[in-house]
């Protein structure tokens, strides 16, 4: 085991755990086009197990209202969502509101055992309830678990995920920030920060290669045009460019960015911000809102490596209420789907 790094107080890094489970069946391969590499990006709102570990919330206490069979139905709808969303089940599948690995791990070899997913990651338990983790039959060449800053409310591990195939390399942050629960402006500073820790990991790296591949996913709990939505009241997590308050988290646009940057400032693609195949991932008392993010670096429109193709928002008909919102019988957040081109797609004779 790797000691952890010493980093700036904004930036703590320790190694994520790290599985590669062998003998792992090999499924059929993705269907979509030769090259084409998918990234899922789904919140499953509070997938716990059934055994007690002490930090579960109330509800989700195996002996009480939830069961083994509570469990077991969550495990098959959930795999049932990642599935059927791409055919033939996406390379990389980032989950946010997971309990721990045992609950990858039992998806893995349970209704997605078909799907070749033989790397699975999660950050080391820090006492929270739920996480973030990834299941992928992508190469893994390095993970890493970053713990942003506090803010008067606890931060959740962000994971840094390094991919490389046939010589290059794409880097994915799967992140989970802060709600809004105790009122969005008094929890901003958190996920300000945390989008801080993430850009400061993310300036490093485009340092060491301007053109490096970068993609930023998961349920950020801030809509794209967030900023626009206060008034301008106060600096947000996402900020668009001429803002009038200092950027201090990311900074999006609709429009695919310039490559070597312009004026030192690195701006991040947020296809929300450009022509959204749907009007939002999570409905909120009637409101749309699109906190769930695939944010890619301006390395993704250069012909080198990682190639951005398309986004997508949902998925098969179940996933929808007949009024159109999301069936919270899966969730109550919709799944995010990235093709991207990618070399020579995975295939059943290539993942080990």
């Amino acid at each position: 085991m790797q000691k952890p790094l010493s980093c700036p107080a904004l930036f703590t890094l320790v190694l994520s755990a790290v599985l590669l489970l062998p003998g792992c069946p090999l499924g059929p391969g993705p269907e979509g086009p030769v090259g084409e590499v998918v990234l899922l990006s789904y919140n499953v709102c509070n997938l716990f197990d059934d055994r007690e570990d002490g930090t579960e919330y109330p509800e989700f206490v195996p002996g009480g209202a939830w069961t083994s069979g509570d469990y077991r139905r969550r495990l098959e709808a959930v795999g049932k969502v990642i599935r059927e969303t791409v055919p033939g089940g996406p390379d990389f599948v980032a989950l946010m509101e997971v309990e721990n690995s045992r609950v990858l791990t039992d998806l893995r070899n349970g209704p997605l055992r078909s799907l070749g997913y033989r790397v699975i990651l999660t950050p080391p338990p820090e006492g929270l309830a739920v996480r973030v983790g990834v299941l992928t039959r992508l190469p893994v060449a390095e993970a890493r678990s970053h713990l942003p800053a506090q803010a008067g409310h606890r931060q959740r591990p962000i994971l840094e995920v390094r991919l490389e195939r046939e010589g290059t390399g794409l880097t994915v942050f799967v992140c989970h920030f802060k709600s809004k629960t105790q009122g969005a402006a008094k929890t901003e500073e958190s996920r300000v920060l945390a989008a801080a820790a993430v850009g400061k990991r993310m300036a490093e790296l485009l340092r060491e290669d301007p053109g490096a591949d970068i993609v930023v996913l998961g349920d950020l709990n801030e809509n794209a045009d967030e900023y626009a939505r206060t008034g301008g009241a106060y600096a947000t997590a996402l900020m668009p460019p001429g803002a009038a308050h200092p950027v201090r988290g990311f900074l999006v646009t609709g429009i695919p960015p310039p490559l070597p940057p312009e004026g030192g400032k690195v701006l991040l693609y947020s296809p929300w911000l450009d022509d959204p195949p749907a009007p939002g991932s999570y409905l909120h008392r009637g409101v749309w809102e699109t906190i769930d993010h695939a944010l890619l670096s301006p390395g993704l429109f250069d012909p080198r490596g990682a190639f951005f193709r398309r986004f997508s928002v949902g998925g098969p008909d179940f996933l929808f209420q007949d009024d159109g919102s999301p069936n919270r019988d899966y969730s109550d957040h919709l799944p995010l789907t990235v093709a991207l081109d990618w070399g020579e797609a995975p295939s059943a004779a290539g993942r080990r």
